[in-house]
């Protein structure tokens, strides 16, 4: 008999991407949504930044529960539970909390969250049209938390922009929970039901390039309307020319199927990261308004593409996917490191160009990390200790 997800797999990827963009799209703005908390509860700078790393561990504690804990349970089980804590921690919000209370609830809200995204994550990557899929989750991922941080969060304050993301999320929460109404798990199982080798080392070092790559936009996005105020630009213009750079990411994600086709997921991957470095490098430098607007766009779109090709390297080594859900941890916790380390080294240096650099050297550091990745896995295929199979199949 058919499983619900069979007779209906394009309803099902359309779930996943949903899932993927729910666990993800509130966390990725909530650097703007603090803000616009300080506003909306009087909440100081420095609790605006203890707010936004609350949701940061909250996600990180909800990825490793998946993988370590609540695992065994059914994905039915699991995604409920990651849905209820979302919805619950971002309701609390509306009674004016104080603030340890309030740091409370976004730890919770960000457990539920990285439960769905790890989930969410874990099945696209193993989907046989992951190849389309992981780039569409990521155009969507960054289109939303655009679409949240410059026109919901500013139009309607963080109180109404709740609102909207929680009635979305409820409103489909059961249209996606239809679809695992079978008993199958998060983690543990293959889709084909048997256990093929996983190569936890090279699983493990892809992961490493992911946290790397974390921490370097953490470090760079953090303070890029800072750097695009530094070089002479008005406001209006960093924004400008910052919602301007997601024209080229859209386009650079959107070519990144026929690139994974071919088998390109290393090569793309190890040139976008190379273009990230560079991107950092020349925000590093003396800004004009152009070098601000190419560095910028530059980082912007490698960014995003280059997390396309990591997230696909990951099936090829892990085929459970045990690995591929504790994504929500390695991009949490590396951006919380980036942005801790951007933020000591300019408030030491009163500059930009040392944070930066060291951005650039992250991003080094993740291509090395998915060339060793490669380097492992086929050394271990070679010798017959793990068979990998390819994840864009």
């Amino acid at each position: 008999m058919m499983t619900v997800r069979e007779r209906f797999p394009r309803l099902f990827a359309a779930a996943l991407l949903w899932l993927a963009c729910a666990g993800y799209v509130f966390f990725g703005g909530m650097p703007a949504f603090v803000v616009q908390m300080a506003a909306d509860w009087h909440y100081t700078a420095t609790q605006q930044g203890v707010i936004a790393m609350a949701e940061v561990v909250g996600n990180a504690i909800g990825s490793l529960l998946l993988v370590y804990v609540i695992h065994s349970r059914t994905a039915r089980f699991t995604l409920a539970c990651g849905l209820l804590m979302q919805l619950a921690g971002n309701a609390a919000m509306y009674g004016d909390p104080a603030f340890w209370l309030a740091c409370c609830e976004r730890v919770f809200a960000g457990i539920g969250g990285g439960i769905v995204f790890g989930t969410a994550i874990r099945y696209v990557s193993l989907n046989p049209r992951a190849d389309t899929l992981l780039p569409l989750m990521v155009v969507c991922q960054y289109l939303g938390m655009t679409l949240l941080t410059s026109v919901i969060v500013p139009g309607l304050g963080s109180i109404g922009a709740s609102l909207i993301y929680c009635a979305a999320t409820a409103g489909v929460s059961l249209f996606v929970l239809f679809f695992f109404m079978d008993g199958c798990r998060v983690v543990g199982e293959s889709p084909d039901g048997e256990l093929p080798a996983v190569n936890a080392g090279a699983a493990w070092l892809v992961l490493a390039s992911i946290f790397l790559v974390s921490a370097c936009a953490g470090l760079a996005w953090t303070f890029l309307e800072a750097v695009g105020l530094a070089s002479g630009l008005a406001p209006d213009q960093v924004h400008k020319a910052i919602g301007a750079s997601a024209v080229p990411t859209v386009l650079v994600c959107l070519c990144m199927p026929a690139l994974l086709r071919r088998g390109w997921a290393l090569s793309s991957g190890t040139v976008l990261l190379s273009v990230c470095a560079a991107g950092a490098l020349l925000l590093a430098t003396p800004l004009t308004p152009w070098t601000f607007a190419v560095g910028a766009t530059a980082f912007t779109g490698a960014w995003m593409a280059s997390g396309v090709a990591q997230y696909a390297m990951l099936p090829g080594f892990d085929p459970v996917g045990r690995h591929i859900a504790l994504i929500p941890a390695c991009v949490g916790i590396g951006s919380a490191v980036g942005s801790l380390v951007g933020g000591g080294l300019i408030d030491s240096s009163s500059a930009f160009g040392v944070a930066y650099d060291i951005s650039a050297i992250f991003a080094v550091l993740a291509i090395v990390s998915m060339l060793a990745a490669h380097r492992w896995g086929a050394q271990r295929s070679v010798i017959g200790e793990a068979p990998l199979r390819d994840s864009t199949n």
